[in-house]
């Protein structure tokens, strides 16, 4: 899992100053919520993080997802087996 931390510790955050990572977990960001939402909309690339993003945020088109399958129903839509790691832009 890449946390705003290691973002940072690697430094990622570091390479073009239009790049904006954001973490939709303890900061209190709600990943369904009009922010994400804009942010989404507002930005040419967008690569979101995990399975529950990828399922969470279907209704757009545009973004990269990184996820390591969990579960059959995602392995079904996706067509590939449980514990698959997906890079895929939808």
């Amino acid at each position: 899992m890449m946390l705003l931390e290691d973002v940072e510790y690697v430094g990622l955050d570091k390479i073009v100053d239009d790049i904006r990572f954001i973490s939709n977990g303890e900061k209190g960001v709600e990943r369904n919520s009009k922010e994400v939402f804009s942010w989404i909309k507002e930005h040419d690339i967008v690569i979101s993080k995990g399975q529950g993003n990828y399922e969470g945020l279907s209704e757009f088109s545009g973004i990269f997802y990184a996820l390591l399958v969990k579960c059959d129903v995602v392995a079904k839509h996706l067509s590939v087996p449980v514990k698959s790691k997906i890079f895929i832009y939808r």
